[in-house]
């Protein structure tokens, strides 16, 4: 699975089960994360729930927030009825996953929970996990390097969004399971996209 959006949910339907991979991703300069979280923490002034409202108080998401905000998500959508499965720490503990088991229907207090306490922390969380400076070029080199010797071909030169470019078109249906396996330890260490469902 490969998706690209800040706060996004991944939904897998079988016997109605739905799974919420709760992270996102961004792949600008710096000062572009910075503007779009100044944004986000704006519009949150009138837009997002006093919850919300008091995590991004500072400007900023807490690890502990972070958390805070799923556990109160994933409490939100168990007193709605719905069976969750976690958290559970994904992409080298950076962000938290967790899966949903619901009855048709249950969807609009998935997102009811949702917008009360993720709308807002969530997208500012996985802007500050986008690398910058001499971290984002470490990340890069290192990112690169694991991608190589996983058997995929990264030119000289490429930036981390085109490191995640290469390494989305390679994870799909005809990867080998094996391929999968070699790519998934680049991934978890280095990747800001989720890219295995």
């Amino acid at each position: 699975m490969y998706l690209t959006i800040p706060g996004f949910r991944s939904v897998l339907v079988a016997v109605v089960g739905v799974c919420l991979a709760v992270s996102a991703c961004a792949d600008a300069a710096q000062s572009d994360e910075s503007d779009a979280i100044a944004r986000i923490i704006a519009e949150s002034d009138g837009g997002a729930s006093q919850f919300q409202q008091n995590v991004l108080a500072d400007g900023e998401v807490s690890f502990a927030e972070y958390e805070q905000a799923i556990d109160a998500a994933i409490g939100c959508m168990r007193d709605q009825g719905s069976t969750v499965i976690g958290p559970t720490p994904i992409m080298d503990g950076r962000y938290i996953n967790y899966c949903v088991q619901l009855a048709p229907g249950v969807d609009a207090d998935i997102e009811l929970c949702e917008t009360e306490f993720l709308s807002f922390v969530l997208p500012v969380w996985s802007l500050q996990q986008v690398p910058s400076g001499d971290e984002a070029e470490r990340v890069r080199d290192e990112y690169s390097a694991c991608v190589r010797e996983a058997g995929l071909d990264v030119p000289e030169g490429a930036t981390l969004a085109d490191i995640e470019d290469i390494v989305g078109e390679a994870v799909g249906p005809n990867l080998s399971t094996e391929d999968l396996e070699r790519l998934r330890g680049c991934i978890e260490r280095y990747s800001n996209q989720v890219f295995l469902g």
